[in-house]
């Protein structure tokens, strides 16, 4: 599948949770460290990744009350998320070779969990697109294939603003991924994320 073809499947993704009829849409920009697993932490040191997410209500919410705003100001139990994401890492490499790194552009369409006693809480969990490359100066090479991702997060109110922090798993399965420095086996990470939602 052609880079045009992920980058119009990450803007449906991100547009889809607006487009629901009397949904509550938020949305969310955050950014952290990524740690790399399996064979790709072997080939590559940690690296970072950015976030832009888009979310709405499910239409499934915490009994508190008869009416929408009171159902809604406890928090809805489920919500659904579409997110955009950005990750690079640099390979580990001889000092001959200049440049190099590993990188993922990705859209996941998943689910978040908020039970009652989690408080600020939330599971979350969903499939996506990856695109995955190999780039030194003068040589690139890419991929792009289907994956799971799953986690917890945490989201808080401070001094007027919502903030949340996440970690979540990613894995894209299949061999001679470019991203696990020719070694054939799954592409594993683990970003974790600090970001503000509006």
């Amino acid at each position: 599948m052609s880079k045009r073809w992920l980058i119009w499947i990450v803007v449906a993704a991100a547009a889809a949770p607006r487009a629901s009829l009397g949904a509550q849409a938020s949305f969310a920009i955050a950014a952290g460290f990524s740690g790399a697993r399996g064979d790709l932490g072997n080939a590559v040191n940690a690296g970072y990744h950015l976030l832009a997410s888009s979310a709405t209500d499910a239409g499934v919410y915490l009994p508190s009350g008869p009416d929408r705003a009171q159902r809604s100001n406890a928090g809805s139990l489920f919500r659904v998320r579409a997110d955009a994401a950005f990750t690079e890492f640099r390979y580990k490499v001889p000092s001959g070779i200049r440049n190099a790194k590993a990188r993922v552009l990705s859209g996941t369409a998943n689910a978040l969990v908020s039970p009652a006693q989690f408080g600020g809480g939330y599971l979350i969990g969903g499939i996506g697109l990856y695109r995955m490359s190999a780039e030194c100066d003068g040589c690139t090479t890419a991929t792009t294939k289907g994956g799971l991702n799953g986690g917890v997060g945490y989201e808080l109110r401070f001094t007027g603003l919502k903030l949340f922090a996440e970690a979540r798993y990613h894995y894209i399965a299949g061999p001679s991924d470019p991203t696990t420095g020719g070694v054939k086996s799954s592409t594993q990470f683990v970003p974790i994320s600090l970001g503000v939602i509006f």
